[in-house]
């Protein structure tokens, strides 16, 4: 998950594909849900 400003980077969940807890074990989707608010 993105949130522009959350954290350094914007990613505020830690996909753990890699097996450790860091936002580095991301994957491919092949789907999306888009929320945008201003």
């Amino acid at each position: 998950m993105y949130i522009k400003g959350f954290s350094d980077n914007g990613v505020v969940n830690h996909p753990t594909d890699n097996k450790k807890f860091d936002n580095k074990g991301e994957r491919k989707v092949a789907n999306a849900i888009l929320l945008y608010h201003e």
